[in-house]
């Protein structure tokens, strides 16, 4: 059995404390920044390069953005999918309902299907199936998080 005997003074713990807050949340920033630039990487370099969406066009991967905001003692990183490409989110989280799809710049609709040309004046598609790229990347990184968060906070304190 541990015991522990003696007296603490509160209003020296509590400045202890107070001066420790700006080192933790300092620190945390930095940390919550450099993640937050890594997991968007991740995202780009290791789902949206062909692994998880081909690579077309380029648009979705440009419009993966990240930030960082801070308000009082929470610090908030995100990795979002930016408003240059909304149909990030149905792949993301999987379509629920068919859409038409009509010619915008041509009379109708060229593709290949079955090895064969189709031509069409509209098209009904099914939902979009689910792709998810975001949830992954923040769970192969959730470990190496809460590692460098902690490092970061015990740095902080020493």
């Amino acid at each position: 059995m541990i015991r522990v005997t003696g007296r603490v003074d509160g209003d020296k713990a509590q400045a202890r404390v107070s001066r420790l807050v700006p080192q933790i949340t300092g620190a945390v920033s930095r940390t919550v920044r450099g993640l937050t630039i890594e997991l968007q990487a991740i995202v780009k370099s290791d789902y949206l390069s062909g692994q998880v969406l081909k690579n077309r066009t380029g648009t979705l991967r440009r419009s993966i953005l990240e930030d960082v905001t801070e308000s009082g003692t929470s610090i908030m990183g995100r990795v979002y999918i930016g408003s240059d490409a909304p149909y990030g989110a149905a792949f993301e989280l999987g379509g629920t309902r068919w859409y038409v799809i009509e010619p915008t710049r041509k009379k109708c609709l060229a593709f290949i299907m079955g090895g064969q040309p189709v031509f069409a004046m509209r098209v009904n598609h099914p939902p979009v199936p689910k792709r998810p790229f975001l949830v992954p990347a923040l769970e192969q990184l959730r470990p190496e998080i809460t590692e460098r968060l902690a490092a970061a906070i015990g740095e902080a304190v020493r």
